[in-house]
């Protein structure tokens, strides 16, 4: 008895030791400062894509930034009311409860128009574009530029106070084709009265652009900017004169918080449901309060153990880590069933230690079959599988200590009761092993039928457009803003790399002129363009060519201020020589790109500029209704300073060779479980243990294939799951023969089938070809379990 107490305090030990030094790690760094979050982004739960690891980082950060951005349209039947609607909307955004949410908010542009003004009176000789500079260097030039900015003092309505010291209304040249270009900016929007809109079919929109702050991105707190945005929208919408007012959204943010909360209604369903069923299941079995609160408890300690691991390693949870997390509730529950089982009905185990000695090595070999599976994806280059990886690994390392350790301590029950259908397992009929093999056969043989029919549905795919599917209201705003906005943007871009600010903008110009010249031979008459932030911000050298182009207005500056602008000679040659006097002081003052342009431009070019990372710089290249996509890879081949990048195809490729991957990590279980299984049982018996995932597999490939279910990321990965779960179900067979073993297998099964399928009623696409994949298998290993057991 002495020995037994101090092996179960071993065990007590190494239970409290594991999970204390979790949790106590856990604190740790709360303390020293570290803050977890839940991670909501739909889009962080992608792999990167196969680029350089400069590019891809630079491609993160452009992502971080446009994954926040939206735009809200105002649409209403004038400009005034949509004009008015907006303002009130805009200002409950700015309320003083909301500024946590968001980063920015631009709506009205009269008070950007006087720091836009200022912003090229000040830069006045560096932004001349490449052509008005060379063109000063030729006297027809010279008289041209002078009837261009004749021509706008004329017709100007905002630069005539700056002639004094702008005698060519430099600026206002500049301003003018500044603004075209901003307007232009991918938009089929102009500014009118202060704002941007646009009319289309008889309907006025008003857009007001925003980014959230990281936390006003996510959904799990009370700063969820989505949700402000709804509800202040509401708010407008509540007074009757806006009751023609609509809000038309577009932007990931909107599509994350959809699709996030869409998966954590599903998390709490499904969690909710699964546990009520299985709790259901232990009352019906084992009539007892005990199995059922301990194992319930059992559950719910692996999963905060292994949130607690996640955290640890990973800073971050993603709220889709919940939803594969959720199969835990039945793979967890395996162990408390065997456990159980043998506790309520097994006549000859009259102590915890005795059940332990007799669970122990087809407990361990299930723990290490199924945990090997898990080690392997967390080699996977994928964030989001490798936190599922760590996730179940020690949920289920969790569960199986709580079963090996503390279960034990229980008091058998003073008297065992048959369990519910064992006299059915006991049952013995002649000839059953023959009917076993043909029931057998005829499987193999049915599923071999589906593999033929189904064969041309057999494919490695991962489309990235089937993972999330825009419905509804959502659905309906994002076509409408397209249409309305008209921006052309079909998802590609370029990256371009520099060592410096001013070298990122070089090699922005010469992917440009190379844009210019495919539009100028294949798109004329059509809507080709692109956005780059060399449009409206010159590099250092062509800044430098038009401050030097200026010196040749010179002998027109007294003409100019005697001839249009009326002043007196003696005050024209003062002017002249102020005028001088400013251009020289001006002399090696370019213009920065991140600190000397006014809000309003950094706010349209926000999405193009990436900024510093690791050292090097880098921005972005939007095409504009360019269709080509060969076209613009070849361009991007031929410059090692240009990334070309289509997210939903890179990313659809990646996925493909991350499948591929994962098929080959499926064999190396397959050949590590053959020899692991060499030194514990025969040659005989482990033929029969390697069938069992075989034809799992095989069921699982057929299957999928029938509902025309692509052999993606997500379904691979649950066929990995399926045959590490698949080689517990026959190991536990090959231990004993007994009813209670029997009916323990069927309750694993039913517990584990309830939580895999309900992941597959997910409208997730990835959850459900997961859950598809692993309830398929589930039902094909116990089904065959059963036949080919002894």
């Amino acid at each position: 008895m002495k020995q037994n107490t101090l092996k179960n305090n071993k065990f007590q030990a190494l239970w409290i030791a594991i999970h204390g030094l979790v949790f106590l790690a856990l604190g740790i760094m709360f303390l020293c400062g570290i803050r977890y979050k839940i991670n909501t982004n739909l889009f962080d739960i992608l792999p990167k894509t196969n680029a350089s690891r400069d590019v891809s980082k630079a491609d993160g950060v452009m992502g971080s930034k446009t994954g926040r951005v939206f735009i809200v349209l105002v649409k209403g039947p004038d400009l005034v009311s949509a004009k008015k609607a907006a303002c009130d909307f805009n200002s409950l955004l700015e309320e003083e409860s909301n500024k946590a949410c968001f980063e920015k908010i631009s709506l009205l542009m009269d008070n950007n128009m006087t720091e836009v003004s200022d912003y090229f009176l000040k830069n006045r000789y560096f932004l001349l574009n490449e052509a008005q500079a060379e063109s000063l260097y030729t006297n027809n030039g010279v008289h041209n530029f002078i009837d261009d900015s004749l021509m706008t003092i004329y017709s100007s309505f905002g630069s005539i106070r700056n002639l004094e010291e702008d005698p060519f209304a430099l600026s206002e040249m500049e301003l003018m084709e500044g603004l075209g270009k901003l307007m232009e900016n991918g938009t089929s929007m102009s500014m009118l009265d202060g704002v941007l809109c646009t009319y289309k079919d008889d309907n006025c929109y008003v857009m007001l652009r925003g980014s959230l702050t990281p936390e006003g991105a996510s959904i799990t707190n009370k700063n969820s900017g989505v949700k402000k945005i709804y509800e202040c929208a509401a708010k407008v919408k509540e007074s009757p004169e806006n009751s023609e007012i609509e809000f038309i959204y577009s932007g990931v943010p909107f599509h994350s918080y959809e699709s996030s909360s869409s998966a954590q209604k599903e998390i709490t369903i499904i969690s909710v449901v699964s546990m009520i069923l299985i709790i259901l299941l232990c009352i019906y079995f084992f009539r007892n309060g005990l199995p059922v609160i301990s194992s319930v408890g059992a559950i719910t300690l692996s999963a905060v153990f292994a949130l607690s691991c996640v955290l640890c390693v990973f800073k971050e949870i993603h709220i889709l880590t919940f939803v594969f997390g959720t199969t835990l509730i039945g793979t967890c529950l395996d162990y408390s069933v065997h456990y159980f089982v043998r506790w309520k009905g097994d006549m000859e185990l009259n102590s915890g230690v005795e059940i332990r000695k007799h669970l122990f090595k087809g407990i361990t070999l299930s723990l290490i079959s199924t945990e090997l599976c898990y080690i392997l994806l967390c080699f996977a280059p994928f964030a989001l599988l490798k936190q599922v990886a760590v996730f179940s690994f020690s949920g289920i390392l969790s569960s199986y200590l709580t079963v090996i350790c503390m279960y034990p301590l229980f008091k058998n029950p003073k008297v065992k009761k048959e369990i519910p259908l064992t006299k059915l397992f006991n049952a013995k009929k002649t000839g059953h092993k023959n009917i076993k093999k043909f029931i057998f056969a005829g499987i193999v043989v049915a599923l071999a039928v589906v593999f033929v029919f189904a064969r041309k549905n057999i494919r490695i795919e991962n489309d990235l457009k089937s993972f999330y599917t825009m419905k509804g209201d959502l659905l309906k705003s994002e076509i409408e803003a397209n249409t309305v906005l008209n921006s052309g943007s079909s998802g590609w871009y370029f990256i371009v790399k520099g060592n410096s600010k001013d070298q990122v903008l070089e090699n922005e110009r010469k992917l440009c002129k190379k844009l210019d010249d495919f539009i100028e031979a294949n798109g004329k008459g059509t809507e080709m363009t692109y956005n780059s932030i060399s449009k409206y911000i010159p590099t250092k050298s062509i800044q430098e060519k038009s401050y030097k182009s200026i010196v040749n207005l010179f002998d027109e500056i007294l003409p100019q201020y005697i001839d249009v602008h009326r002043f007196d000679v003696r005050e024209a040659i003062e002017l002249k020589e102020k005028f001088i006097k400013d251009y020289k002081a001006q002399e090696g003052k370019y213009i920065d790109l991140e600190n000397d342009i006014p809000e309003f431009v950094k706010d349209a070019i926000s999405n193009l500029w990436i900024g510093e990372v690791d050292g090097e710089w880098f921005s972005v290249v939007m095409p504009m209704h360019i269709t080509d996509e060969a076209e613009c890879r070849q361009i991007a081949a031929n410059d090692e300073n240009v990334f070309f990048v289509n997210k939903v195809k890179d990313v659809g490729t990646e996925l493909n060779s991350l499948t591929k991957l994962m098929l080959l990590f499926l064999a190396i279980a397959f050949v590590a479980m053959i020899i692991i299984m060499f030194f514990f049982y025969k040659f005989k018996k482990v033929l029969k243990i390697i069938l069992i995932p075989l034809v799992t597999v095989f069921a699982c490939v057929s299957v999928l294939g029938a509902f025309n279910v692509p052999l993606g990321f997500f379904s691979v990965t649950g066929i990995i799951l399926v045959f590490g779960l698949s080689i517990d179900y026959i190991i536990y067979a090959m231990e004993s023969s007994e009813a209670q073993n029997s009916i323990a297998i069927l309750l694993s099964f039913i517990s584990s089938a309830i939580s895999f399928g309900a992941l597959a009623l997910s409208s997730f696409a990835p959850v459900y070809m997961f859950g598809l994949a692993v309830f398929v298998g589930l039902t094909t290993a116990v089904l065959c379990t059963m036949l080919v057991k002894e």
